[in-house]
Order: structure tokens, then C-alpha cells, then sequence
């Protein structure tokens, strides 16, 4: 591909990144400014595909309010995107580096979520940069895209119930990445709230990006996963045991102060119960003598 000059720029084609009968992507630099940045052309081929991106950046307001976009332009058969090109460390490759429990799992799901609102495009497009290629993840865990955006598989009529749905499948796939090689697919083994979060975006229950961030940002940093038998048995034991552990000063005056309460009721339950016998066991049969004179019974 020749120098091509556009938007006061002199881009000059350094790598190309993938090529169909639909578009081409290609990383370019701009010889008007000879320095490190770079940025990345999107050239839309199809009749068909041109007219509706067309169509959606000059009607709707396509990437207006998205820092990242450059601007558009046609050239030829071509109608062409261009961005601000950001150094590729893919999500897909760099998890395992940077992600080393749930707690990480669940910051950067979170930042997804925030890039993704910040980014502000529409659904068809949105569900285009949730490709692998184009989400990427710094040494912090921030979240960004690159605009490698391949129209072959741009579905133009997707709505938001649809984006939301792939959003919410993505992130649970980033939440469920500890547990999946030892739960597979059975999504009935993970924890409680990862099933919950599945459920809820099968149903399509998320309707925007801040319900889904709601509900991430309640996960706790290490859900527990469900056990059963004698597992169970023993989690239940560690969880009294270190319950008692937390509550020791707790315990210990309510144990003196229940023994002490009941040596006091046994106390007083011993001085009631021998009085009682003392009138059960005495009997009163009345005056019997008057000086010497006996008026009892002489036979007894």
C-alpha cells in the first residue's frame, strides 16, 4: 500500500494485521509527524458494509465522542477509519501474568466494563471490540482496546440486549477463569455468585453497563466454591473453630456468667427443696400432756 494522505496526515503503511474481502487493517505511521506514535487504518471495501459505517458515523455520531478515533475518509473503492494505535499486550495472552486470584480477575473485569462505557459506541460495533484482538491489559491491570475492527463480522442491526449479552458472557469468562479447569462447563459447581451473574446474563437480565458493574463490583475478592460431603463436613468444622477463634473473650464471659447464674438457681433450688422435705416430713398432733397428765394414746 502506497503513502496515503488524509486528515492532514501522511500515513504511511507499516504492518498489515489482516486482510479479507471485506476490509483491511494495516498500522501506519504519519511521515507529517516523524515520531512513536502510530495509528491504526481500518479500509472498508464491501459496497454494502462502507455504506452502513458511513452511514452511522455521519448520521449517528459513529466514535464522535471516542478520543481514540481520528476520523474518516474515503479513498477509491475504500472508506477508511483511522485510530490512534495503542501497543498490542492482548488480554487473551497476558491474563495468566498479571492475573494471580479472583480479586485481579475481578479488577480487571471491572475495567472492561469501564472502557467499554467510556468508548461510547453502538452495539454492532461494541460487539466488535470485545474480539480477543483488540482488548488489551497494562502491568495494573487497566483495560484497552485497539480498533482492529473486522466488518467481516459485523452483524449492523445488533441491539443492546445483544452487546450487553456478550459483554456479560465475556466477563463472566474472565470471573470464571480459576474455576473452569476444575469445573469445565457445569456451571452448577462454581460459586453461588458466579452462578448468579451466568443466570442473569443468559436471561438477559443486565441491560446496561452499570448494572453489570454493580453486580462485579459486589463479587466478593475470593468466592468460596460449593462443597459437598465430606468436604463440606470439614469446611463447616474450620468455620466454628475459627468463628470461636474470632469470639474467645465473647465466649469466655458468657460461659462464666452462664455457670455463675446456674450454681445460683441450683443454690437456691437446694435451700427450697430441703425446707419442703423439712414440712413435708414433720407432723403436729396437737397438745398431749398437761403437767403430768398424759391424754395420748397409751397403747402406741
Amino acid at each position: 500500500m502506497s503513502l496515503i494522505e488524509a486528515l492532514n496526515m501522511k500515513l504511511e503503511p507499516i504492518r498489515s494485521v489482516l486482510k479479507n474481502d471485506v476490509n483491511e487493517i494495516t498500522v501506519c505511521q504519519d511521515m507529517n509527524r516523524p515520531t512513536d506514535v502510530f495509528y491504526t487504518l481500518v479500509s472498508v471495501y464491501s459496497p454494502s458494509v462502507r455504506k452502513k459505517v458511513a452511514e452511522k458515523i455521519g448520521a449517528e455520531g459513529l466514535f464522535a465522542s471516542n478520543s481514540d478515533f481520528i476520523g474518516s475518509f474515503s479513498r477509491g473503492d475504500a472508506y477508511c477509519l483511522v485510530f490512534l494505535y495503542r501497543n498490542e499486550n492482548r488480554l487473551s495472552t497476558h491474563e495468566d501474568l498479571y492475573s494471580k486470584n479472583f480479586a485481579h480477575e475481578k479488577q480487571m473485569a471491572e475495567n472492561l466494563l469501564v472502557v467499554c462505557a467510556e468508548t461510547q459506541v453502538c452495539a454492532s460495533v461494541g460487539m466488535l471490540l470485545l474480539h480477543e484482538r483488540n482488548i488489551n491489559v497494562e502491568r495494573d491491570r487497566s483495560i484497552y482496546f485497539n480498533y482492529f475492527l473486522d466488518f467481516r463480522d459485523w452483524n449492523p442491526d445488533a441491539d443492546d440486549a445483544q452487546f450487553y449479552h456478550a459483554l456479560g458472557e465475556k466477563v463472566f469468562a474472565m470471573l470464571a477463569r480459576k474455576f473452569k479447569p476444575k469445573f469445565g462447563e457445569d456451571v452448577n459447581a462454581y460459586p453461588s455468585e458466579l452462578q448468579v451473574f451466568y443466570k442473569k446474563t443468559e436471561n438477559r437480565d443486565f441491560r446496561n453497563f452499570a448494572s453489570i458493574l454493580a453486580f462485579v463490583r459486589n463479587l466478593p475478592d475470593e468466592p468460596r466454591e460449593l462443597l459437598t460431603g465430606w468436604r463440606k463436613f470439614v469446611e463447616q468444622l474450620k468455620d466454628i473453630y475459627f468463628w470461636c477463634r474470632d469470639h474467645s473473650t465473647t465466649i469466655f464471659i458468657v460461659t462464666i456468667a452462664a455457670i455463675t447464674l446456674f450454681y445460683l438457681f441450683y443454690q437456691i433450688y437446694i435451700r427450697w427443696d430441703a425446707n419442703k422435705s423439712k414440712l413435708d416430713n414433720t407432723s403436729y398432733a396437737g397438745m398431749e400432756t398437761i403437767g403430768s397428765v398424759f391424754f395420748g394414746d397409751e397403747e402406741i
